[in-house]
């Protein structure tokens, strides 16, 4: 009987560990992003009064204005789902698409703004965003890493529950 128990404990101790892992990660990705939403809100404080000062039409301005100004919004709306994502235990698949899209969103925009200040404005402001961007995008690309294996784990379930309803020997309940 020994022997068995310390097989038995041999094998679930790394699936336990490896899922707590996954959580953990999957908490540290998201306090990632919420602290990224924090400083996109803190590198941005004033930019439309420099983007005021450029030597580009107007219609541009206001073009890159009003991207800055869509962006801080879907910040603004991402931050308390995201708080309210850190408080539970399981986050779905779609709720981590949501997180995974808005990052994707964000760095791309913090790319733009980076080459556009770059271009017209203070270059010291455009390595700030191009960094900040370049964060953001590898914390998306690890978000959708793990939002893939959630998308896995789920195929893989129905695969086998469909399988399960399909057998000529499962019984309709």
């Amino acid at each position: 009987m020994k022997p068995s128990l310390a097989l038995l404990f041999l094998v679930v101790c790394p699936i336990l560990a490896t899922a707590q892992s996954e959580a953990r990660d999957l908490r540290t990705l998201l306090l990632d992003s919420a602290y990224v939403l924090n400083r996109f809100e803190e590198a941005t404080t004033g930019l439309n009064t420099q983007i005021d000062n450029w030597n580009v039409p107007e219609s541009a301005k206001k073009g890159f204005k009003d991207e800055l100004s869509g962006e801080l919004r879907n910040v603004e709306l991402e931050k308390p789902s995201l708080n309210g994502l850190l408080l539970k235990g399981d986050v779905s698949a779609s709720e981590l698409f949501d997180v995974y899209s808005e990052l994707t969103e964000l760095g791309g925009e913090l790319n733009n703004q980076s080459s556009n200040f770059a271009n017209w404005g203070d270059s010291t402001k455009a390595i700030e965003l191009a960094q900040l961007g370049a964060k953001t995008n590898v914390l998306a690309a690890n978000i959708g890493t793990v939002l893939r294996g959630k998308i896995d784990a789920q195929e893989a379930k129905l695969s086998a529950c469909s399988a399960r309803l399909g057998s000529p020997t499962a019984k309709p309940k």
